[in-house]
């Protein structure tokens, strides 16, 4: 499973992972921008398109929840959803500051509990950011 799976380096992995024959989830908010993944890679119908906002606990319960019923088996999960700020922290406003750790921090927190079993089991897991 890969978040942030519409662009950028979360792309890059599900387009690699999936050429080397892998079944991926790819999480993004975007569905169009998941469509355009699906018609991009080599095996489509090993990219199981998983919308949702990572920053939203409950969407990424669902998310995960609904992948593991599809492939019955997590082997490994990249977090890879992540925005960025460039600014002196005295200038920049406490909001941004919120809104990065909802989305490059948070998450990954929530996908540990969720994939809490799997962990236990031997998943795999990679925090990637930029």
């Amino acid at each position: 499973m890969v978040t942030g799976a519409s662009s950028g380096i979360g792309k890059a992995l599900v387009l690699e992972l999936n050429r080397n024959g892998a079944v991926v989830g790819a999480v993004a908010r975007r569905k169009e921008l998941l469509k355009e993944l699906k018609n991009e890679v080599q095996f489509p119908e090993k990219v199981i398109s998983l919308p949702g906002d990572v920053s939203d606990p409950i969407q990424l319960k669902k998310i995960t929840e609904e992948f593991r019923r599809k492939v019955r088996r997590i082997d490994g999960m990249i977090h890879s959803a992540g925005i960025s700020m460039r600014g002196l922290a005295r200038e920049t406003d406490i909001k941004v500051y919120e809104s990065l750790m909802n989305i490059n921090f948070y998450p990954l927190i929530h996908l540990f509990r969720f994939l809490e079993s799997e962990l236990r089991a031997g998943l795999k897991t990679t925090y990637q950011k930029s």
